[in-house]
C-alpha cells in the first residue's frame, strides 16, 4: 500500500475518517483506528487500536483495507490503460468484470 493517495481513497471508501500528516495515514471509524506508517527499510506498518479490540478483528480490519486498496489500484490501472489506449489510437471494445473481480478489457484499433 505504497501509494498514499490510493490508500486514502480506499479508506474513505470504507467510510473511515482519513488524515495524512505526511508521515502516516490514519483512518478512524466505529471506535477503531488504523495508523499506517513506514518502519525500517521502507516496510509499511499498520497499527490497529480501539477499545476491546481482539487480534482476529484487527486482522479482518487490515485485510478489508488491503482488499479496498487492491480495488483502488485496479481502478487506477484501468484508467491509465484507457488513457494510453486512446493516445495510441485504440478504443475499449469490451470490458468485463470476472468472478474473481479481475477485469478483462478488449481493445480495438481505430482507423
Amino acid at each position: 500500500m505504497r501509494h498514499r493517495d490510493l490508500l486514502a481513497r480506499a479508506l474513505a471508501g470504507l467510510r473511515a475518517q482519513v488524515t495524512d500528516d505526511g508521515t502516516s495515514v490514519v483512518a478512524a471509524w466505529e471506535g477503531r483506528r488504523i495508523t499506517f506508517g513506514y518502519g525500517p527499510e521502507g516496510v509499511q506498518v499498520a497499527h490497529v487500536d480501539g477499545p476491546g479490540l481482539v487480534p482476529a478483528e484487527a486482522s479482518r480490519l487490515v485485510l478489508s483495507v488491503d482488499e479496498a486498496y487492491a480495488a483502488e489500484v485496479q481502478r487506477a490501472v484501468l484508467a491509465r490503460l484507457k488513457d494510453r489506449a486512446a493516445r495510441a489510437g485504440m478504443r475499449v471494445e469490451a470490458e468485463r468484470v470476472n468472478a474473481d473481480q479481475s477485469i478483462s478489457v478488449t481493445l480495438a484499433a481505430t482507423s
